[in-house]
């Protein structure tokens, strides 16, 4: 046998294992020697190349297989090699995980706790109007209800109803002056002149017919 393993066989290497070790006909070698079967070819014939191409009997076919099986190489499509090849895949995949930190590479790879923000300084408020009670007087009268009804002279909100009764001092308009009396004396001086002068005529009238 080659002193290399099959990956790295030659044609000539083929050759001398199918003929010294496994003692299989000339026919047979020299068939993989016409088609320049070389070790990573040999690796990759099924059953069907061997028996088929390469013109092996069933037989010669399983000899050769059952001899790579013993060196660890399984056909392609078999269950022995995805077997393998399922064995073979959590170990790279273990080789090629990166490692765990240690707990102390942990914590300082770990961001600081944020500070908790400061303080935000209360915004200056100016001053209200002249009349106008201050900020907080204004929230503590927003909380409790106005009086009803507001005292003398305090304005009413629009949409608010008139106070009733009218608060003390509310201003009625004054009453109407009473028309100034009739002076009648000057009628009455003239009603009786008209009866004075009325009973003059008659007594005339009443003398001048005695007369008569």
């Amino acid at each position: 046998m080659p002193s290399r393993g099959p990956v790295d066989w030659t044609v000539e290497d083929v050759q001398e294992w199918l003929t010294n070790d496994l003692q299989l006909p000339a026919t047979v070698a020299a068939a993989f020697k016409e088609n320049a079967i070389a070790g990573p070819d040999l690796l990759t014939l099924s059953d069907e190349d061997l028996t088929g191409e390469l013109g092996c009997k069933t037989l010669q076919a399983r000899k050769i297989r059952q001899a790579l099986a013993k060196m660890g190489f399984h056909p392609p499509g078999s269950e022995a090699a995805a077997a393998a090849a399922a064995a073979a895949a959590p170990a790279a995949a273990s080789a090629t995980a990166p490692a765990a930190p240690a707990p102390a590479a942990a914590a300082e790879a770990q961001p600081a706790a944020a500070a908790p923000p400061a303080p935000v300084a209360a915004a200056a408020v100016a001053p209200p109007p002249a009349g106008y009670p201050p900020p907080a007087t204004a929230a503590a009268a927003a909380a409790v209800p106005p009086p009803y009804p507001p005292p003398p002279g305090a304005p009413v909100p629009y949409g608010a109803p008139p106070p009733y009764p009218p608060p003390p001092g509310y201003g009625y308009p004054p009453p109407e002056a009473a028309p100034p009396p009739k002076d009648n004396t000057g009628k009455k001086v003239a009603a009786a002149v008209l009866l004075t002068s009325g009973n003059r005529h008659m007594r005339r009238g009443f003398a001048l017919g005695r007369l008569t």
